[in-house]
């Protein structure tokens, strides 16, 4: 087996990441712009120069803001320290430090690999992960969390599967799962909706040794499958699913609950007959249909008292057939793995629970002690400081969902979930589904056949087939793969992961990023990982050479390398086209030339403009970099007085958003005095704001 290469591959990572990334980071700052790809960084930047310069947490010098997540601002505040007034320079350094974080990203993941996988599939997916530029632009172009948050949540299931490994060898030291509680905390710290995946990281090290049922986690996912199916097949993927969005939501999380207890009771974990005979087809047809009666019965008592605001009941019929189809299918590719014999279940667990319990609170203890310290006083810090305990910005966001004609945002629907929705990559799984929706595309277009009923048709099949192929090669590869995704503690990320989308999904939050789904994003580079791995011992298993296959994916690895330096040197020229080289200060200028110093303008957004704006403040208006008072000022239509206030004097922004969406078409009522659309604005205009407490300046 080759385990080793000559030069430790950690230090080829660094040396792949960081030498074009020099390039980019020296590059002219006409082409440097080019790098920080959204608005949303500089809401960081601006709050970290403040701090830096004394003015506290602030994006406009007048208002308090706690809009951000907190370890990253920190780690800015002291580049913005030492760079002083220079604006130029902390981006070249923040391109550096991601470039760094990606880098030791992929360093984590080669080490979590190694230790179950061959070199060459821990070799391949550490630099597709560095390389890839779907991945790059989340992690290390935004300017944002992205790369901090995958490099915190990969080494939480490094230092996760350490942990477990020294338990096996009974050598874990007292302290240790403090150590990986601590770990977690970073990545809580990192993103604050990280809160799910740190829960299901501690609950699968705590109950490390729980004798849960193998087949248990493919049912849970045959049940999300069957739920969210219902909801496709009931209403599509128009925009009325939004309003069934927290019965569909309650009818999952009970689903899981219900089923599997019921598919326990009617035996289907025990020697079931095949389901091709008429005893297991029976068994299968009574589990399956008591599980829906009785979930249908609790949704529709839910529903007659008023919980949700509709609730389809076709949903339970659409969802016991898809369960039928899809239990029949696993029972017969997996006869194996859903019949472990004789399994007393309820008893084991009992009996586990009662030797262990002292244990598993102590170890409890340690893991989200760090953590939940952490977020008590960081809580408390906000309530104190900002006047309320969490960020402003997902309150704001919230907020949005409830306006009736607001432009912010799309809905987050099954389209988006799916990451095949005209929003493209904005949704959980694009990294996997991306090249799927654009193929069927394609596919469809060429040959004149693209329609609603033809996408989803060849969408289903498509996928299908992929699921075949997967199971079909899992099962040959005789690759023990459920050890390995429970070694590097996939399922648990996985499981984190499902719980963040479904707390977006049941709370209708608008507008979610690129930049959310960075785990999501893991899941899919380590699961690909599992399936290589699964080739290259298929190939193995029918003669073929590690030592060919390894040659294969340095050649792989050398091509991505090549593209890699390709797309960055395009996306960082070094050569300014003429007369263009400072077009970046092209907003910032225009603002300058029709305001006088001093002017306190609202904007829609305005990060980029107000990081290199002189002598003006720039004022967030839709609230996610403005207090909490200002969000409750526009919750009670108290907003314009709050500007008043605030003395406003300028608004710049879309003439439609800031005229005819809410909130802003009741916010600046009788309080706008249009100017004109200024060169390097495009699509904004600027308005005189009426202040009437500032008349007689």
């Amino acid at each position: 087996m080759i385990k080793k290469f000559r030069i430790p591959f950690e230090v080829v990572i660094v040396l792949v990441v960081l030498i074009p990334h020099l390039y980019a980071a020296f590059s002219p700052p006409a082409s440097l712009m080019n790098w920080y790809r959204t608005d949303d960084a500089y809401y960081y930047f601006i709050v970290a120069r403040n701090v830096a310069a004394g003015h506290g947490f602030t994006f406009d010098l007048i208002n308090r803001t706690n809009g951000f997540h907190p370890l990253w601002l920190f780690i800015n505040i002291p580049i913005f320290a030492f760079s002083g007034v220079d604006r130029i320079l902390p981006l070249r350094i923040i391109v550096m430090l991601l470039a760094l974080l990606n880098a030791a990203t992929g360093v984590v993941i080669y080490r979590l690999l190694k230790k179950y996988f061959l070199f060459g599939t821990a070799a391949l997916i550490s630099m597709l992960w560095v390389l890839l530029p779907s991945i790059h632009q989340v992690t290390t172009e935004d300017g944002l969390e992205g790369g901090l948050n995958a490099f915190s949540l990969a080494a939480l299931l490094l230092i996760s599967s350490w942990f477990l490994d020294k338990v096996k060898r009974e050598k874990q030291a007292k302290w240790d799962l403090i150590w990986v509680g601590l770990i977690g905390a970073l990545a809580l710290f990192s993103r604050l909706d990280n809160v799910f995946t740190f829960t299901a990281v501690g609950i699968w090290l705590v109950l490390r040794s729980f004798p849960f049922p193998k087949y248990l986690i493919f049912d849970e996912i045959l049940i999300v499958a069957g739920i969210f199916g219902a909801a496709i097949l009931r209403f599509g993927f128009s925009d009325e699913y939004e309003v069934a969005l927290l019965s569909t939501y309650t009818m999952l999380v009970l689903a899981m609950l219900i089923k599997p207890v019921v598919y326990l009771f009617f035996g289907l974990y025990k020697a079931l007959p095949s389901p091709s005979k008429i005893k297991g087809v029976m068994r299968i047809l009574l589990a399956v249909t008591s599980a829906s009666l009785i979930l249908g019965a609790i949704m529709v008592l839910l529903n007659s008292i008023g919980i949700f605001k509709a609730f389809p009941r076709s949903m339970v019929f659409y969802d016991w057939g898809l369960t039928i189809i899809l239990i029949f299918a696993s029972r017969t590719c997996f006869s194996r793995l859903f019949s472990e014999k004789g399994q007393q279940f309820l008893q084991v667990w009992l009996v586990w629970i009662r030797e262990h319990l002292k244990r598993i609170f102590v170890d409890g203890v340690k893991y989200f002690s760090p953590g939940a310290i952490m977020m008590v006083v960081y809580m408390t810090w906000n309530k104190v400081h900002f006047g309320t305990p969490m960020p402003i910005s997902g309150q704001v966001k919230h907020w949005w969902s409830t306006l009736p004609n607001t432009v912010y945002g799309h809905p987050f629907n099954l389209k988006v979930f799916l990451s095949v929705s005209s929003s493209g990559n904005y949704g959980p799984w694009s990294l996997a589904t991306t090249w799927l929706d654009k193929g069927i595309n394609y596919l469809l277009t060429r040959y004149d056949k693209l329609s609603e009923p033809n996408y989803w048709l060849v969408f289903v099949v498509s996928i299908g087939l992929i699921v075949w192929g997967v199971s079909a090669l899992l099962r040959s590869s005789r690759l023990d793969w459920q050890e390995k995704i429970h070694r590097i503690g996939l399922h648990a990320l996985l499981a984190g992961c499902l719980l963040q989308i479904s707390y977006y999904l049941a709370t209708s939050y608008p507008n979610p990023r690129t930049w959310y789904w960075v785990g999501e994003m893991l899941c899919i580079i380590l699961f690909t990982a599992v399936l290589l791995e699964a080739l290259a011992h298929f190939l193995i298993n029918h003669q073929f050479k590690e030592k060919g296959i390894l040659i294969v994916e340095i050649v792989l690895m050398v091509v991505l390398v090549y593209l890699n330096i390709r797309y960055l040197t395009s996306l960082t020229p070094w050569s300014d086209k003429a007369g263009r080289n400072e077009d970046y200060l092209a907003d910032a200028r225009g603002l300058e030339k029709y305001t006088p110093p001093g002017a306190v303008i609202g904007m829609t957004g305005g990060g980029t403009v107000a990081y290199f704006v002189r002598d003006r403040s720039i004022v967030n208006l839709d609230g996610l970099m403005n207090s909490a008072e200002y969000l409750k000022a526009l919750q009670n239509d108290e907003g314009q007085k709050f500007l008043d206030a605030m003395g406003i004097t300028y608004i710049n922004g879309s003439e439609y958003m800031v005229t005819a969406s809410d909130p802003y078409m009741g916010l600046f009522k009788d309080r706008l005095k249009r100017i004109g659309t200024i060169r390097g604005l495009e699509g904004f205009t600027l308005f005189k704001y009426l202040n009437p407490l500032l008349e007689g300046e």
